[in-house]
């Protein structure tokens, strides 16, 4: 294989099966001048490498194919977002610069009324999206409404919004996001800060979802991935594991599950207290008086509620033209997950977490 002299920080599998691209950490040192940030390797013998490049001097965070296999991109430690041809030589046509933090994810998008298969771009941080056409200008929200995704990886995104307030007030968010078609529709799995995955039907509409929850991680769970045979796999950096799990369809029996054995209710009959009779004269002038002498002051302040303030990308999220709310948007999840197998488990610094594998 291959002999790599820095840290993988990211790695895409091209959609022909015949290539991986790899990119690179800054090994701790970002002052440091890289020769090489990315490579590209023959899929079917590692040895060989196909192209080596260098488009930052930060870590790359994330890489991608287009589903045509024309377009690599990488998302960086240094705010930017830069375009490759997929060609033989890979070079750089366009760099994209806007966000205030790390890129995450980034998915590509196309519009069936334009003739360019692949046209637009979606890059997430873990506080804000943005949108860019292939060519590296920003667009606006509204401007993507018609726009198809080729993938789900972006977690800042309408078909989200019911999960993220499940986290509203509370310490955690998410991190990742993973979205899978069954025979009884489409499952969002999602992993958040605290180690946990949680499964619901897609969109996640509804503003308090339904949810299934799988607990194994340790930590914060910023990848989620689906292999073409249905397998998902779950990563963590504190616990430095790959968990495996099987998926499964899901059928639930609602009726059933909303049936009331009115045979084992306790019923306990209601009485009304008697109502006391009425005075048959009222002296107004004596309730005027002692009105008069309440006193109705206090200097017990009433708290205040505080309500959360709205995160900024949530004004960065529109629902696409053709959406409209359906009476499953608030369903079950149509798939649950099994764990399989776990690879690499370190026990280093955690503690009471075995009873969940």
């Amino acid at each position: 294989a291959t002999r790599l002299e820095s840290r993988l920080s990211c790695v895409a599998y091209s959609n022909g099966g015949d290539q991986i691209a790899i990119g690179f950490d800054d090994d701790g040192d970002p002052s440091s001048l890289k020769e090489v940030s990315f490579v590209v390797v023959d899929a079917q013998d590692l040895e060989n490498t196909v192209h080596s490049g260098c488009n930052s001097q930060g870590s790359l965070t994330v890489c991608k194919y287009s589903n045509d296999d024309k377009f690599l991109v990488f998302g960086s430690i240094d705010m930017s977002i830069y375009i490759h041809l997929g060609t033989d030589k890979f070079p750089l046509v366009y760099k994209c610069r806007g966000h205030s933090g790390p890129v995450r994810s980034i998915d590509f998008g196309y519009n069936s009324t334009l003739t360019a298969r692949t046209s637009f771009l979606r890059s997430c941080t873990s506080d804000e999206v943005l949108y860019w056409t292939i060519q590296g200008k920003q667009q606006t929200p509204l401007s993507q409404r018609g726009t198809k995704w080729e993938s789900e990886t972006c977690s800042l995104s309408w078909s989200l919004e019911g999960a993220h307030n499940l986290y509203k007030g509370s310490v955690g968010d998410i991190q990742s996001f993973c979205l899978y078609s069954s025979n009884h529709g489409d499952t969002a799995l999602v992993g958040d800060s605290r180690g946990k995955l949680l499964s619901f039907h897609y969109p996640v509409a509804d503003t308090h979802p339904l949810y299934l929850e799988y607990k194994g991680h340790s930590g914060s769970i910023p990848i989620i991935l689906r292999s073409s045979d249905g397998t998902v796999y779950s990563i963590s950096n504190k616990d430095s594991c790959i968990l495996q799990w099987k998926t499964s369809d899901l059928t639930w029996n609602v009726e059933s599950m909303l049936t009331i054995d009115h045979s084992q209710l306790n019923l306990v009959e209601r009485t009304e207290p008697a109502l006391s009779s009425a005075p048959s004269k009222l002296d107004m002038d004596c309730m005027i008086h002692q009105l008069d002498e309440l006193d109705f002051t206090s200097d017990v302040k009433t708290p205040t509620k505080s309500i959360p303030k709205q995160k900024p990308w949530m004004r960065s999220i529109v629902a696409p033209t053709n959406f409209s709310r359906t009476e499953d948007s608030d369903a079950l999840p149509n798939g649950a997950l099994s764990l399989e197998r776990v690879h690499g488990y370190s026990g280093n610094g955690v503690k009471k977490n075995l009873h969940f594998l």
